[in-house]
C-alpha cells in the first residue's frame, strides 16, 4: 500500500490544508471543553471555521503545473477513498496503484461551500465542476502563513507543504479473490 510523505512525515489515508482540516483539527480543541465531545465538538468547529473565513490565500502545484487561483478552499491528497468521518471525496481512489488523488476546491462563499458539501462527501466531488481532481505523484502547496494541516488525524503546522506518494509501502494481506475496492472500479 502506498504512503504519503508531507514534509517528511508520513500518512495512510489523508494529508488535507484548509477548510476541513481547520474543522477536523478545532474538534479537538472544543473537546477539551466540559461538556463537550464528538459530533458536538465538530458542530462548533465548523462554526468557528465558517465564520473565520473557509478560504486561504494558498499557491497549489501538482507534478509541475501551477494550478490557476490564488485563494482555495479545501486542498487534500488522498490515498484512500474515505477520510473524517465518512467523506468520500475519492470514490475512485486505489491505495497501492503509485497515485495519490488530489482534490483542490478553489475560493468559494460560505453559501456555496454548504451547498456543495453533501455531493462532495457521497462522492460527488467530480460531478462538481468548479472542483479541481487530479490523479498525481506529488504537490506543493504555498501558504502565507502557516497553516493547520491534518495527516490522518494528526496535526502539522507549516507554511510550505510538499506532498509526494512515499517511496515507503506498507504490506497488506487479503484473503485469495478480494480487492481494496470493487473489481470495476480497478484502474489500470
Amino acid at each position: 500500500m502506498d504512503l504519503i510523505e508531507c514534509n517528511g512525515r508520513l500518512a495512510l489515508n489523508v494529508c488535507s490544508v484548509g477548510f476541513d482540516a481547520r474543522i477536523g483539527l478545532g474538534a479537538a480543541d472544543f473537546k477539551k471543553l466540559p461538556l463537550v465531545s464528538g459530533p458536538l465538538a465538530y458542530q462548533l468547529s465548523a462554526v468557528r471555521t465558517i465564520v473565520q473565513g473557509i478560504h486561504r490565500p494558498y499557491r497549489v502545484t501538482i507534478d509541475g503545473e501551477r494550478l490557476p487561483g490564488e485563494a482555495f478552499t479545501l486542498i487534500c491528497a488522498c490515498n484512500g477513498r474515505y477520510y473524517g468521518g465518512g467523506f468520500n471525496p475519492c470514490p475512485d481512489a486505489v491505495p497501492d496503484d503509485g497515485l495519490l488523488d488530489f482534490v483542490v476546491v478553489p475560493a468559494v462563499s460560505r453559501l456555496t461551500i454548504l451547498t456543495l458539501i453533501g455531493k462532495y462527501a457521497k462522492g460527488g466531488a467530480g460531478e462538481i465542476p468548479r472542483i479541481i481532481l487530479r490523479r498525481g505523484r506529488e504537490m506543493h502547496v504555498a501558504c502565507d502563513r502557516a497553516e493547520r494541516v491534518n495527516l490522518d488525524g494528526e496535526e502539522l503546522v507549516d507554511s510550505e507543504l510538499s506532498v509526494r506518494v512515499s517511496a515507503k509501502k506498507v504490506n497488506f494481506f487479503f484473503p485469495e479473490g478480494t480487492h481494496w475496492i470493487p473489481e470495476k472500479r480497478v484502474r489500470n
